[in-house]
């Protein structure tokens, strides 16, 4: 009788760990931080575009505050003029462009561009 009572109780307490584990979260496997980089977003004219042995390095905006750089080279996306096939040699110093960089890296993943050709 006493080790029936032994088990039932040993089953109850094991029973209670294992809810506590589940409603924390525990089991469901993943777990550390997100992996996906942050994004960020400059808009405004090209102001200038150096030539690099990695690509393009393309500077937006004017102002202190307002002023963004990446690298684009052949691997970022680039519509201009509402084309898809867009490439960096397309770029000119007074387009208008949208460049989503990542970051802390600053390349470029994706260009939107609209110039006067």
């Amino acid at each position: 009788m006493i080790k029936k009572c032994f088990v039932g109780a040993l089953l109850a307490v094991a029973c209670m760990f294992s809810f506590a584990a589940v409603a924390n979260g525990a089991g469901k496997g993943g777990g550390g931080g997100s992996t996906k980089p942050l994004t960020v977003r400059w808009v405004g004219n090209i102001t200038a575009i150096t030539s690099t042995a990695d690509g393009l390095v393309v500077t937006l905006g004017t102002s202190y505050y307002a002023v963004g750089t990446g690298l684009v080279n052949a691997d970022t996306k680039i519509k201009f003029n509402g084309s898809s096939s867009g490439t960096p040699a397309d770029l000119r110093v007074g387009d208008l462009a949208q460049m989503d960089v990542l970051w802390p890296s600053r390349v470029a993943v994706k260009m939107e561009v609209v110039g006067t050709r």
